[in-house]
């Protein structure tokens, strides 16, 4: 095993940790919320975060698995090194969204164990209410019991109905008082349970704001996911031109097969061969000398005076300015490669340029619904993500 194959070992066991942990905290926290209705939001919303994190641990082994069968088959790919850290830094900033996501859950959760709260309080508030009213309802009884015992006593005795009545009043006195105290005891649970209302609804109010906030997010996260894919894609087809050149290159010049497989996709390559063609230039195909610009013989280090290279020469004139001569040949090898070189470094400059972070994060607000049906059918399946690496691989071979 090489060294380059520790990382992607290293990184596909934390990568699988901790999709395994994640999962663990989504299914214990959906079963936990599973049993309040209103919040299966937050549930669909982890379960978006965890097939996303499926979709990129998908990506990592099948580009470890075309790194393996790179060091298998011994053949040529580009270096995916930049490739890898992209992912790293997308399973980073997977890794804080989750956070930020869990503390929005945790306080929606804190919010919702408050409302339980508050309804508990008013279902105590209510049966008080309703135990005061019954003892209304039996002072109220006792009153008109009373009273009716008082008209009887007024008609049987004058004296001793005086007496009575007076003890009667302080008494009815003392009830009519009580009962004054529980009509505000009343009014009071009324107005308890009107706050209590109230908070409730500012509780529901808070809720949806949080919920729209989740929303949004995952609207974010997909928008970038989809950047990120549509980035990858077009470094593949710029890849892929890259290399049809130079094999149109290789044909043109009669390259061998080891040469092209030497010197075809490094950067330096393309550099020397310009250098020395153009150290070169006032030379003749025909010297079997040593090259002046970099001390190398013609028959073995230059590319276009190759053992196997064909040298064509004009019957028009002997300084070279027909089209089959090789100073036109090498003036136009020197265009192309020259108009390769420019390529790659526009290439580098666009990748250097180039910040999907902060594309991904000044992302549309919130889409409509037809928008969302066009983003989740123009999403790509992770079989097809998976298998795009494998590609140029097959050109290579080819």
């Amino acid at each position: 095993m090489n060294s380059t194959d520790r990382p992607h070992s290293a990184r596909r066991v934390y990568g699988e940790n901790s999709a395994d942990r994640r999962r663990q905290k989504s299914d214990k926290d959906g079963k936990q919320s599973c049993s309040d209705n209103p919040y299966n939001i937050v549930i669909q919303i982890r379960s978006c975060l965890c097939k996303i994190e499926a979709k990129i641990d998908r990506i990592n082994s099948s580009l470890q698995g075309a790194e393996h069968t790179k060091h298998e088959h011994k053949e040529f790919t580009p270096d995916m090194g930049g490739l890898f850290e992209d992912l790293k830094r997308i399973d980073r900033k997977l890794i804080r969204h989750y956070e930020f996501q869990e503390s929005h859950l945790k306080a929606v959760k804190r919010q919702c164990d408050e409302a339980r709260k508050f309804e508990k309080v008013t279902n105590e508030i209510r049966m008080e209410r309703d135990v005061l009213q019954g003892q209304v309802h039996s002072y109220l009884a006792q009153i008109s019991s009373l009273k009716s015992k008082i008209e009887e006593q007024r008609c049987l005795v004058g004296a001793y109905e005086r007496q009575v009545n007076a003890e009667y009043e302080v008494h009815l006195r003392k009830l009519e008082s009580r009962n004054e105290d529980l009509r505000s005891s009343i009014t009071q649970k009324d107005k308890q349970l009107k706050e209590a209302n109230e908070q409730l609804r500012q509780l529901y109010k808070m809720l949806k704001s949080h919920e729209m906030l989740s929303w949004r997010k995952k609207t974010e996260e997909r928008v970038f996911i989809t950047i990120l894919k549509n980035d990858l894609q077009a470094i593949w087809n710029e890849k892929i031109k890259i290399e049809d050149e130079f094999r149109r290159l290789k044909k043109f010049c009669g390259y061998k097969d080891n040469d092209f497989q030497a010197g075809l996709f490094s950067e330096d390559y393309v550099g020397t061969v310009l250098r020395r063609s153009k150290s070169t230039s006032d030379l003749t195909l025909q010297g079997g000398s040593e090259m002046e610009g970099d001390g190398l013989s013609p028959r073995k280090d230059n590319p276009f005076t190759a053992p196997n290279t064909p040298v064509c020469y004009s019957a028009k004139n002997s300084h070279g300015e027909g089209s089959d001569s090789p100073a036109y040949s090498r003036q136009k090898i020197l265009q192309e490669l020259t108009a390769i070189e420019k390529k790659l470094s526009k290439h580098k400059e666009e990748m250097k340029s180039r910040s999907p972070w902060k594309a991904g994060m000044d992302a549309h607000e919130k889409p409509t619904s037809t928008e969302k049906e066009t983003s989740d059918k123009n999403e790509p399946s992770p079989r097809t993500d998976a298998e795009k690496p494998e590609e140029p691989k097959k050109q290579n071979s080819e």
